[in-house]
C-alpha cells in the first residue's frame, strides 16, 4: 500500500479537475455550515442576553413609575392646595403656549 492510500487528505493523482472541484466545493460547504452554526449560536446567546437585560430594565422602570406615582399621590394628599395651584399654573402655561399667534 502506498502513502496516498493511508493519507486520507491526499487526493489520488488520477483525480480529475472535476473531482477536485467537487471536493473543494464539499469542503467549502462543510466550512460554511460550521460557520453558520457558530453564528446561530452566537446570535442566540446575544438574543438571550438582550432579553435578560430587557426584562431587568422593564422591572426597574416599573418600580420607578410605581414609586413616582406613590410619591405624587402622597404629595397631593398632604398638600392639596399646592397641588391645585401647580395644576392651574401648568394649565395656564400650556394654554399660553398653544394659543394662536396674532
Amino acid at each position: 500500500m502506498s502513502f496516498a492510500e493511508y493519507n486520507t487528505d491526499a487526493t489520488p493523482e488520477s483525480a480529475t479537475p472535476e473531482t477536485k472541484a467537487q471536493e473543494i466545493r464539499a469542503e467549502a460547504a462543510e466550512q460554511i455550515s460550521e460557520m453558520t452554526e457558530r453564528t446561530k449560536a452566537q446570535v442566540n446567546a446575544g438574543l438571550q442576553d438582550l432579553q435578560r437585560m430587557s426584562d431587568e430594565l422593564s422591572t426597574e422602570v416599573s418600580r420607578a413609575v410605581t414609586s413616582a406615582t406613590e410619591e405624587g399621590t402622597r404629595f397631593v394628599r398632604e398638600h392639596p392646595g399646592a397641588a391645585l395651584a401647580g395644576a392651574v399654573g401648568l394649565g395656564v402655561l400650556v394654554g399660553l403656549a398653544l394659543r394662536p399667534r396674532s
